[in-house]
């Protein structure tokens, strides 16, 4: 009796689910999103692959529109990446405004990062690591333990031409429901074989257009359970306190009043 080979069998799941999803329109040709909003009257930014470790980070388990506006906070807030990395985490969070689970652990392996990345250089760039080679670059990214295998990945994918499958939880899980690896693979295992199954020119587009997936099950299965995204809401004011008013106290004949104490009858 024979058995079908799993990876044989992971590669035609993949091929047909990436069909379905280039047949409906994805947007895989548009490009990945900018890391941070177009400058209109500053000057373009000066490390485009450290904005891009920090739009990464954003995207880390979030729907593409949600990172977007994260990282158009983090330039609205903060003066420079510096004074975020100096900052308190729960502040970062905080004042990003960011609801999901991930929050607090986005935030502070965001600045884990930063601070490691200056620790190292004394100065907050990653401008040299396109210039590295592929070994080297990829080398270094992974060296950094607060960068979750996703948010490495895409930096290695966009900005060094490293082939890399970034790969988060919701990815992951997402592939394990349509059956292309097993329901219990690891975020490397999965990366893994994703980076055998897809040639290494494609990386890219499909990358994109797997996060665009994602995006299009969170955006149903928030409709499903009702669920909205979060407003911005100005704080209320609070309202004034109401005046206490005390109780009366006891009469003095109730509260003076012995308790009465029950004896069984003997016999």
């Amino acid at each position: 009796m024979s058995t079908t080979d799993p990876t044989k069998q992971a590669s035609k799941n993949l091929t047909k689910l990436l069909t379905k999803l280039s047949a409906a329109g994805k947007p895989a040709a548009a490009g990945h999103p900018a890391p941070v909003p177009a400058p209109t009257d500053q000057e373009p930014r000066p490390d485009p692959v450290l904005d891009q470790l920090v739009f990464s980070m954003c995207l880390w388990e979030s729907a593409t529109d949600h990172a977007m506006a994260l990282a158009a906070r983090v330039q609205s807030v903060f003066v420079d990446l510096n004074e975020l990395r100096v900052a308190f985490a729960d502040e970062v969070a905080a004042a990003l405004g960011d609801t999901s689970p991930q929050a607090a652990e986005r935030a502070a392996r965001l600045q884990s990062a930063l601070n490691e990345i200056y620790e190292r250089h004394h100065t907050l760039s990653l401008a040299d690591l396109p210039t590295m080679g592929k070994r080297e670059a990829r080398a270094y990214i992974e060296s950094i333990d607060a960068l979750p295998q996703f948010v490495g990945a895409r930096l290695l994918l966009l900005c060094c031409e490293v082939p890399a499958m970034p790969v988060d939880e919701r990815l992951r899980s997402a592939l394990a429901a349509e059956r292309i690896i097993e329901a219990d693979a690891t975020i490397e295992s999965a990366a893994h074989l994703l980076e055998k199954l897809i040639p290494s020119d494609q990386f890219a587009a499909t990358s994109l257009l797997l996060q665009s997936w994602c995006d299009a099950k969170s955006s149903r299965g928030a409709k499903k359970s009702g669920t909205a995204k979060p407003k911005a809401t100005k704080p209320r004011a609070a309202k004034p306190a109401k005046e206490h008013v005390p109780k009366a106290p006891k009469s003095a004949k109730s509260a003076d009043r012995p308790a009465r104490s029950r004896t069984k009858a003997s016999g």
